[in-house]
């Protein structure tokens, strides 16, 4: 069965539209810059990247991600902190400052899997038309097999699908037109990211330091 086939079986549409349907029928956000209404999943989002976050990225990229946040109604005052550090060393203590807020207000909720939250983070920004073509999107996702071959310990199955799958399908664009499998793929891989948790400048900021 290809892609295709599994994602639509899954439930997936094959033109979506400008937003990814949840299964109840709403979409991922209200409007790409109206603040998430989902307090839990940006709070899943940003756990995962400040407690891992320095896998793919460099401090100084945590400071085009504190604006953004701050835009989203992140009222942790380690993000203000964020925005008006001096250098990397109070950046890392910032971010770790921001991991042991967010904790205490996830409380028992789920922690999301940093390489999931990555994978999300990509192909909601293409929903949103800031993450480029389905190409760059599915490129950027299949560059993360490369750091995830070398970090077994970071695996977590949804992720390494989308990234392992990214990477089949690039393979293949040379041989066959893969845009429908491209589409369904970042359909599918849109999910991993709870619904109504981020907006469109977050995402850009998020992807654009992951790409550097």
């Amino acid at each position: 069965m290809s892609i295709q086939d599994l994602a639509f079986e899954r439930g997936a549409a094959p033109d979506p539209g400008p937003y990814e349907p949840e299964p109840g029928g709403q979409p991922t956000v209200a409007a790409p810059e109206v603040p998430p209404t989902n307090r839990i999943g940006l709070a899943q989002i940003v756990h995962a990247l400040a407690a891992d976050g320095d896998r793919v990225w460099e401090p100084q990229d945590w400071l085009g991600l504190a604006a953004p946040l701050l835009a989203c109604g992140a009222g942790w005052p380690a993000v203000a902190d964020l925005a008006a550090v001096p250098g990397d060393s109070a950046i890392v203590a910032a971010v770790a400052r921001l991991e042991r807020q967010v904790a205490v207000d996830l409380g028992d909720e789920d922690r999301l899997p940093f390489w999931d939250v990555v994978a999300g983070l990509i192909a909601r920004a293409w929903r949103l038309g800031v993450g480029g073509s389905v190409w760059d999107a599915v490129t950027q996702l299949g560059a993360h097999w490369w750091d995830l071959r070398g970090d077994p310990q970071g695996r977590h199955p949804s992720g390494v699908v989308a990234f392992n799958c990214a990477s089949w399908l690039y393979e293949l664009a040379a041989f066959q037109d893969i845009d429908p499998h491209m589409t369904v793929l970042l359909c599918e891989t849109e999910r991993l990211l709870p619904p109504y948790s981020v907006t469109a400048s977050f995402c850009a900021a998020a992807v654009s330091a992951l790409r550097d």
